[in-house]
């Protein structure tokens, strides 16, 4: 591929001497790479050769894309090319649940026979046989289905938005920025802020279960983070969300109209990020809970805490002052007081 792509790289430089070969691999890489057609973490990972393609041209024939691309925005052909409207859709339909398998991160079954499957696909599979999905894992661990690359990610987001809101895509991108920018530092409050901020701006018919705030926190997680898993599973169960974004790393447990420490409360219980101990990052477990209070629209309550301490807690109970729209764990950067 390092061979192939060497007159493209070698056209760019050509046009802007701000390419940097390695950059340019890499963030090809990012965007493009990452399909996986086995569960199985050996089976190798390859481009989408159509949308690479068709992505450097455009870099090389319009100056707004090239310009982009000088900042890290490389093109996406996979709304133009491979977009599912049916996928989409379904991931807007609120009572479409997730099966078991990308829960518990395993292997599907193989589809059920019948016009059953037809009236009512199943979303995940759907996702997986669509390309929106492909599998992650590494050896000695359970395969999970996610978004393979950086150009997925942000076509889904874009198209899912487009059904859920009126949300500008310059302003989604600007979000992420923020978003990245708060995990970076380790600004939680500043990182529910701007969340909160963003799930309000979505239509509220579509957010009436913790299953919706997922598939959005999903997204904007994948595009934010240098590393985002979710729905991994473990022996103890499975995480809603990981998240790696320089030294620090995310355990997040989505509620819906429940208390954060509920959400504390299971990661504690179920030793999720266990395998994170001493390992050299910031881990910190964060619980999000969504509320939607019909004409209020969204709003959202939140407790974090350091993972090895909240771990440590053994049986005792998790407890936390709710406060509409503010932290309700009082932090002060080791402990839950």
């Amino acid at each position: 591929m390092v061979e192939c792509l060497q007159p493209y790289r070698q056209a760019l430089q050509s046009l802007n001497s701000g390419f940097d070969e390695a950059h340019m691999l890499a963030e090809w890489r990012d965007w493009y790479n990452g399909y996986r057609f086995a569960p199985h973490p050996s089976t190798e990972q390859v481009y989408n050769p159509f949308t690479l393609v068709y992505g450097l041209e455009r870099t090389l024939d319009e100056t707004d894309v090239l310009e982009a691309a000088l900042r890290g925005e490389w093109p996406s052909a996979w709304s133009a090319t491979a977009h599912s409207a049916l996928t989409v859709r379904l991931a807007a339909d609120v009572n479409q649940l997730r099966p078991d398998f990308a829960r518990e991160g395993g292997i599907p079954s193989l589809p059920t026979p019948g016009l059953g499957s037809l009236i009512r696909p199943d979303f995940a599979q759907l996702m997986l046989d669509t390309g929106y999905y492909t599998w992650h894992g590494s050896p000695g661990a359970d395969a999970y289905p996610n978004f393979p690359n950086k150009e997925v990610a942000e076509s889904w987001l874009r198209d899912i938005l487009s059904l859920w809101s009126s949300t500008p895509r310059r302003d989604a991108h600007q979000m992420v920025d923020r978003l990245y920018a708060c995990l970076n530092v380790g600004d939680i409050p500043g990182f529910a802020r701007h969340l909160e901020t963003f799930v309000s701006g979505l239509a509220g018919q579509n957010l009436l279960n913790e299953a919706s705030f997922n598939a959005v926190l999903q997204t904007l997680l994948r595009l934010t983070g240098e590393t985002a898993i979710s729905e991994k599973s473990t022996r103890g169960g499975r995480a809603d969300h990981e998240v790696t974004v320089g030294l620090h790393r995310y355990v997040f447990e989505v509620k819906y109209n429940r208390p954060p420490a509920a959400g504390l409360q299971q990661i504690r219980d179920r030793a999720y990020g266990r395998e994170y101990r001493d390992d050299g990052f910031t881990n910190t477990a964060v619980a999000l809970s969504f509320r939607n209070d019909g004409g209020k629209g969204a709003r959202l309550e939140y407790a974090h805490m350091d993972l090895a301490i909240l771990l440590d807690k053994g049986e005792t109970p998790i407890e936390t002052d709710a406060r509409p729209g503010r932290d309700t764990s009082e932090y002060n950067g080791s402990s839950l007081l």
